[in-house]
């Protein structure tokens, strides 16, 4: 299945211009699922408004519980506009034809950042003590920041697959949570900054 549909990355500022198109259907915007789905709709419903009232159309919010469902969502092409990160951007671009039409800035930044965390007291205070240990990742494999990134990190500094341990959390947040709530015994875990 083929979509010649924008996917978004960004805040949806400045695109009325691109879709001033009047109609009874609501444009569904699917954001993608970094927070949990009551966070993400109260994140994001100033900007549903703000294009509701520029297109002069309703403007709905789709969520989802996790990324398997969201990416449903987009497989079955029942979004308008999508909020996602830069690797799902590129999956969806190749697989699905979408197309960017504006990246993300959040807190005054366009960058995206991970981080490699350690508790306060740990032994290891630099990358080749991780050898041998468990890292936590949040959000599987195709994570963009928790996983993709602080991956690259760790190869930066010389660590190759296999010379840790690898444990995943649902989420980037989940991870730090289990952590530190001692539901899981990694003895690292990674995160966007």
């Amino acid at each position: 299945m083929r979509c010649n549909r924008p996917i978004f990355l960004a805040v949806f500022l400045f695109l009325a211009a691109t879709w001033a198109v009047a109609g009874e259907r609501p444009l569904y915007v699917g954001v993608f699922p970094r927070y949990a789905e009551s966070k993400t709709q109260e994140m994001f419903a100033p900007i549903a408004g703000y294009l509701g009232k520029r297109l002069g159309r309703p403007v709905e919010l789709l969520t989802a519980p996790d990324f398997p469902a969201f990416w449903q969502m987009i497989e079955q092409d029942r979004l308008d506009l999508v909020h996602l990160n830069q690797y799902h951007y590129l999956k969806a671009h190749k697989l699905l034809g979408y197309r960017a039409i504006l990246k993300n800035e959040e807190d005054g930044r366009d960058r995206i950042r991970a981080v490699i965390l350690v508790k306060a007291d740990s032994p290891i205070t630099r990358a080749d003590d991780l050898k041998g240990r468990k890292i936590l990742f949040g959000g599987g494999r195709g994570a963009m920041v928790s996983y993709i990134m602080a991956r690259d990190i760790l190869q930066r500094q010389g660590l190759q697959p296999g010379d840790y341990l690898e444990a995943f959390s649902n989420t980037p947040v989940g991870a730090a949570r289990d952590m530190f709530f001692g539901r899981v015994m990694p003895q690292v875990w990674a995160t966007p900054s």
